[in-house]
């Protein structure tokens, strides 16, 4: 037997993965046991969302759409302001087709934004506030849920996020302190749990912080996989709900219907026909 779940962020319009495997990667993950009915594929920039918006055309039913400027762009450059009127505009014109705004959010790490002393540091950061805040002004606008990238940015990405957002929020893979974590909680954000949670001591941790009816599931792929150096899939959520089972101390049919529960209600505008089921709570798939 195998339960129905939501894979809340992956990344199916990179490089990693060509659009001709597109059609094989899912039906993996469908004949997991964490049965992938719904993947919510995010975004780094227009040319990304467009790509994305292409490969969901040949699969409606399974592949979902977020519209996001990645706060680091492919070529490692810092995201500003300079990258939203092309990408606003665009947005605006196929809201329609969109389930989420994301990915989006800060990241401070020193190789994108430059070691204490740069002079540029402090610019790079206020730009991509900036960015960060005009795309939650869009998610409110559009009034769509929020995916967040925030990495060595604690309490700024929920600064931001407290400040500006007003539709449901999602830090995907978040390394925050504790302290920010429970401030998030307190906010009413939800943090999703990618497979790496089977070999990252920092995300088990999360998960043991963060009440259960606050977790979604994530596969990050091609990133975050349970393997270090391997690719990683959406069939992969298998392993963060069996994780989540272990801290939390519940059934792995458990941890599949409360996180499918808790992904249907952030993101409502996922298609109601790739359920089979009235009551989400019965998500059994025989």
């Amino acid at each position: 037997m195998s339960f129905a779940v939501v894979d809340t962020h992956s990344h199916l319009g990179s490089p990693s993965f060509s659009t001709d495997e597109i059609p094989d990667l899912l039906s993996r993950a469908r004949s997991a046991p964490a049965s992938v009915k719904s993947v919510i594929a995010v975004s780094e920039s227009l040319e990304n969302l467009q790509l994305l918006l292409d490969i969901a055309l040949n699969n409606p039913s399974s592949i979902h759409v977020a519209a996001g400027i990645h706060p680091v762009q492919r070529d490692g450059t810092s995201s500003d302001p300079s990258l939203l009127p092309p990408f606003l505009s665009y947005v605006q014109k196929n809201a329609d087709r969109l389930v989420a705004i994301g990915e989006i959010g800060l990241d401070f790490t020193p190789h994108v934004i430059g070691k204490p002393g740069d002079p540029t540091t402090e610019p790079k950061k206020q730009a991509q506030k900036e960015t960060f805040a005009s795309l939650l002004h869009l998610a409110n606008a559009l009034n769509l849920p929020v995916s967040i990238h925030s990495r060595n940015a604690g309490h700024h990405a929920i600064d931001v996020l407290e400040t500006h957002a007003r539709t449901p929020v999602v830090l995907h893979a978040y390394d925050g302190r504790a302290a920010t974590v429970r401030r998030a909680l307190q906010l009413g954000y939800y943090f999703s749990v990618a497979p790496i949670v089977v070999r990252e001591e920092r995300f088990r941790k999360l998960v043991e912080l963060v009440p259960i009816e606050r977790l979604v599931l994530e596969s990050d792929a091609p990133a975050l996989g349970p393997v270090k150096g391997e690719r990683n899939e959406p069939k992969n959520l298998e392993v963060a709900a069996r994780v989540v089972a272990e801290i939390k101390g519940v059934s792995f049919e458990q941890v599949c219907r409360i996180t499918t529960e808790n992904a249907l209600r952030i993101f409502p505008k996922l298609s109601s026909g790739m359920w089979m089921y009235d009551d989400v709570s019965e998500a059994h798939i025989l």
